[in-house]
């Protein structure tokens, strides 16, 4: 069917006399995301590097029907969690104003490293400036998907519109299921993680989705609820955003996740409600 994996960026903060400190990242660890440090474990291989201010995680490479995106969470916080010196801790937060003292290092004044798509207006999103006078750093959950077969599944690796469906499909079971739970960080989405956000993997075949903070990691880790970023819809759903109807009901999806649930009126709930009940698992295109 397909393969999965993550990667997560966390806020680091030091216990001093009691009180939780914000510490930088590259002051834990030497690896930076143009050297990136790994590490094998009895469950994969592990990356990891400092980014800007946070600590980034990715996953080993999973098979889904051998693990699922819990298993994978669950995974990255317990490796993680090896990286911290003592009294340390991971914070569960998508956005923070850093200190001057940290984000006038020139380490966090670089936004992002490569710009990623937005599925709706099928264009590239425009990169944060980057800013040391700016206060405000972003930490992202990202879910990596690649199709086992793509041809299978009805996936043409050069035909771009099949990128946006399958981003669009995220939203449809992932994103909204975060934003309506109220697990999208506010702060976050003024730099990252818009609608859809998404990078094309034309090697894999499949995407990279940006949307996800790690408030909705921590939900997942707490909750144990698999079924938040529900991958195996994705794959059997993705292609019914191809077509106009899918378009429409994805388009009141992209309102949810920005505006946030209460914004959005009861009958676009219903439409979108209903469009996710016909979720078909039996055949892929």
């Amino acid at each position: 069917m397909f393969k999965f994996g993550i990667d997560v960026e966390f806020f680091v903060a030091k216990t001093v006399n009691g009180v939780g400190k914000y510490v930088p990242a590259y002051r834990i660890v030497e690896e930076s995301k143009s050297e990136p440090g790994f590490a094998q474990r009895p469950n994969g291989l592990f990356q990891y590097h400092w980014d800007n201010v946070a600590l980034e995680v990715a996953s080993p490479v999973y098979r889904y029907g051998d693990n699922n995106i819990n298993e994978a969470v669950q995974d990255v916080f317990q490796f993680a969690q090896t990286l911290l010196p003592v009294d340390h801790k991971l914070l569960t937060v998508g956005a923070m104003n850093m200190p001057a003292k940290w984000h006038l290092d020139p380490e966090s004044s670089i936004f992002g490293c490569a710009p990623d798509w937005c599925p709706y207006s099928e264009m590239v999103n425009k990169m944060p400036d980057d800013a040391a006078d700016n206060a405000l750093r972003c930490a992202g959950f990202h879910v990596h998907f690649s199709f086992d077969n793509p041809e299978d599944a009805g996936f043409d690796r050069d035909n771009l519109n099949h990128y946006f469906a399958l981003a669009k499909a995220f939203d449809m079971y992932a994103g909204r299921y975060a934003a309506q739970g109220g697990f999208l960080n506010g702060p976050r989405m003024n730099l990252y993680g818009n609608p859809g956000a998404f990078r094309p993997k034309f090697d894999y075949p499949g995407i990279e989705y940006r949307v996800l903070s790690p408030e909705v990691f921590f939900n997942i880790m707490k909750n144990e609820m698999a079924t938040q970023v529900d991958l195996e819809k994705i794959y059997y759903n993705w292609h019914r955003f191809l077509d106009d109807g899918g378009k429409f009901v994805a388009d009141k999806v992209a309102l949810l996740i920005k505006k946030g649930p209460q914004m959005v009126s009861p009958s676009v709930l219903s439409v979108i409600s209903e469009f996710s009940e016909l979720s078909d698992f039996r055949t892929v295109a």
